[in-house]
């Protein structure tokens, strides 16, 4: 899985399984950030927590205006 993130940054966080014991791991992923992660990594649970308001680089910041903040393009293999 390839994920590229742009727009206002965004917590990022994920546990290896849906086992309420386990903790939630943290990472900030900031415009132009790419994320990668395959193998046993692809089934893990995931999703984005929170947005951070205003980070964006000024040149992204004219979709807030249509609605939207960040944007974040996944490929994937099946």
């Amino acid at each position: 899985v390839v994920a590229i993130s742009l727009g206002e940054s965004a917590e990022f966080v994920w546990k290896r399984s849906w086992k309420k014991a386990l903790q939630l791991e943290r990472l900030l992923l900031r415009s132009g950030d790419i994320l990668i992660f395959g193998g046993a990594a692809r089934a893990m649970v995931h999703g984005v927590e929170r947005l951070v308001a205003g980070s964006a680089p000024t040149a992204l910041r004219l979709g807030a205006d249509a609605g939207w903040r960040r944007l974040c393009i996944t490929c994937r293999e099946h």
